[in-house]
Parts: C-alpha cells; sequence; structure tokens
C-alpha cells in the first residue's frame, strides 16, 4: 500500500511539474479568451468583399510550394495550378479553393495561446521556412496580402487548429481545421467532361477487335435505347450501348500528362477511338488505350457541328483548349468499359 501511496505521488507531482511546463503554452502569456464568436476572425480586414477579390492562393513548407492564382488564367477568370508539370498551368479544383478563403473568413479565434518562439513547435506554428513541416497560407489580392501558419490539430477542440499570424509574435487556438495538401494533384480539377447519358444522340466506334471498321450506335431524340446504325432491330446488348454512353457523364481522372512524350503516346492499332454526339452538335473523341503497364488512357477532342448554337460551338472550344494539351490516365475499368466492338452489339 505504501508503495502504491508513493508512487501515485510521484506521478502527481510530474503532472504538476509538466502542467507548470506546459501551461504557457496553453494559456498564452496573457490569458485571453473570446467567449463570443463573431469578436474575434482571424484576420480583422479580410471580409466577403476580400474573399471575391482573391486572386493568389500559396501553400508552403520548406521548399515545397503549390501556386493557385486566377492571373495564370489568359482570360483570369480560371483558377490555375501554376507550373503543375512542365511549366505548364492546369485548372483548379474551385470547390476546395473557396472551401479555404471560407475557412479564413468564418473562422474566429477562441483563445490566445503561446508567444515565446520556443513554445512554437509544441503548437506546430514555428517558421515553416525551417523545415519543421507546418503549412503557411498566403492569399492575395492586388493591394492586399494575408498571411496564416497553420499548425496542429488541437485535441481538446474537435474542431480547433493552432494558427499564428505570420510576422506576430501571438499564437492562436482557432475554432476552424484547415485542409492544405502541398501536393498539386490534389487541387487538380479532375472533372475532364460531364454530359449526360440521355443527351447523346450517336456514338462512332472504331475498335481493333471490329473487323467491320467503325460502326454507329444511334437514337432518335426521346428514345431511351440506342440502335446500330444498318440495323432495324435494338441491339443484342443494350446494356453495353448505355454503358459506353454514361462514360462521359462526371468523367474524371488521377493524374494528368502533357501531350508528347512517347509512354503517354496513343500506340497504333491499339486505341479504341469513340466519337459521341450529343442532340445539340457538341462532338467529344475520345482516343482509349492502355500502357505497358496496364494502365489505362483518355486523349480527348472536342468540337461542334455546323449546326450548333453558338453557346455549343463556345463550349467546345473552351473544352478542346483544355484538351490539346493533355493526356489523361483514367481508371482502369474504363477501358474494359469502352471495350465495344460490333459483335457485341449486332442484333
Amino acid at each position: 500500500m505504501r508503495i502504491w501511496i508513493a508512487l501515485l505521488a510521484l506521478g502527481a507531482g510530474v503532472i504538476a511539474l509538466y502542467w507548470q511546463e506546459l501551461s504557457p503554452l496553453l494559456t498564452g502569456d496573457a490569458v485571453k479568451r473570446f467567449d463570443t464568436l463573431g469578436d474575434a476572425p482571424i484576420f480583422e480586414d479580410f471580409t466577403l468583399d476580400s474573399l471575391n477579390q482573391v486572386n493568389r492562393m500559396t501553400v508552403v513548407s520548406g521548399q515545397e510550394e503549390v501556386v493557385i492564382d486566377k492571373t495564370a488564367d489568359e482570360a483570369k477568370q480560371n483558377w490555375m495550378v501554376v507550373n503543375y508539370i512542365d511549366q505548364l498551368n492546369y485548372p483548379a479544383d474551385k470547390t476546395q479553393i473557396f472551401s479555404v478563403l471560407h475557412a479564413v473568413l468564418e473562422a474566429e479565434r477562441v483563445e490566445q495561446k503561446t508567444s515565446k518562439p520556443e513554445l512554437y513547435s509544441r503548437l506546430g506554428v514555428e517558421d515553416p521556412a525551417a523545415g519543421s513541416g507546418n503549412v503557411l497560407l498566403r492569399l492575395a489580392t492586388g493591394e492586399s496580402q494575408w498571411a496564416l501558419i497553420v499548425g496542429r490539430e488541437s485535441q481538446e477542440h474537435k474542431q480547433g487548429q493552432y494558427v499564428r499570424r505570420a510576422k506576430e509574435n501571438a499564437s492562436w487556438l482557432i475554432n476552424r481545421r484547415f485542409s492544405l495538401s502541398l501536393d498539386k494533384n490534389d487541387w487538380l480539377d479532375k472533372n475532364i467532361v460531364d454530359i449526360s447519358n440521355d443527351a447523346i444522340q450517336s456514338m462512332a466506334i472504331d475498335n481493333p477487335r471490329s473487323s467491320t471498321g467503325v460502326f454507329v450506335l444511334s437514337r432518335d431524340d426521346g428514345a431511351a435505347v440506342f440502335k446500330v446504325k444498318g440495323f432495324a432491330e435494338p441491339p443484342a446488348n443494350v446494356h453495353r450501348a448505355t454503358q459506353i454512353a454514361g462514360i462521359i457523364e462526371a468523367l474524371s481522372f488521377k493524374e494528368v500528362f502533357p501531350k508528347g512524350d512517347d509512354k503517354h503516346a496513343a500506340p497504333k492499332g491499339k486505341t479504341i477511338t469513340t466519337r459521341y454526339t450529343t442532340f445539340d452538335g457538341l462532338v467529344i473523341e475520345i482516343q482509349c488505350f492502355k500502357t505497358e503497364d496496364d494502365e489505362t488512357f483518355f486523349i480527348l477532342k472536342a468540337e461542334a457541328m455546323s449546326s450548333a448554337a453558338a453557346n455549343v460551338v463556345e463550349q467546345a472550344g473552351r473544352l478542346n483548349t483544355l484538351y490539346t494539351k493533355w493526356v489523361y490516365h483514367v481508371p482502369e475499368n474504363l477501358f474494359e468499359a469502352m471495350d465495344g466492338a460490333l459483335v457485341d452489339f449486332a442484333p
């Protein structure tokens, strides 16, 4: 019993000593708490107007940097991941960007923490340039800038995180958490094209498995079932036709690579080419192939039929501006989904 009492006393002493060392970290040098949300935004001068004017966001940690910039777009309207690969920019995911911007706007400082540099590392709010592994978030408009060091997530507050405004000593517990990846691929808009199955009028398929060459699946406006051109009866496999049509509905990629290298070039005699035409005259052509390591890639091209309305012509031009530069690494199952031959459909 005496041994247990001694151990308990020793444990209490260790805890007291630890708390004495940690208390400045938890409470700050001068305790400052905000009980009413709305009184203490992260940046007092970052308003809704500021959010709408931000045109550059940078995420930095050590030597790693992700730059997302509106001015990198020729039209200065779309967010772009700068120098994604080979000095080429790629469209960024607006949803993620605005999630970060709204977190900055809505987050509140809940409690002031330490102002002592020697204690910053415990909260993860030391200078990221020192290779600490934490993240510096920078936002900028044409005239204003904001910089926030984003540290560790709080264990005492489920939605809390520790931060420090750059060039200031005080650190803070806030009531939001940031998701700030240093992988440029995570910031890309991975949507390639999104055209509903119902919008597709025809599909011209050129598959090396078809000895007869190109064959066409088409349907009348309002019809649910595709027919093989030249046959009066519905195809033998209605499901396969619908499956191929569904490929360009919410089509997204895993990775994207610049055109021009041999590794991601469409191999002759082993490429399936499918040409989708919508009822309003938009044409999407996809070359589908597998590489030697059994990965599936798409190369796309967009155009508008001569009868298409102006908005369709504009859409085709916008898509093709993107497609001309890139090869898309897509899920492996899409090759099998695209692999339709006439023998699979003839009644």
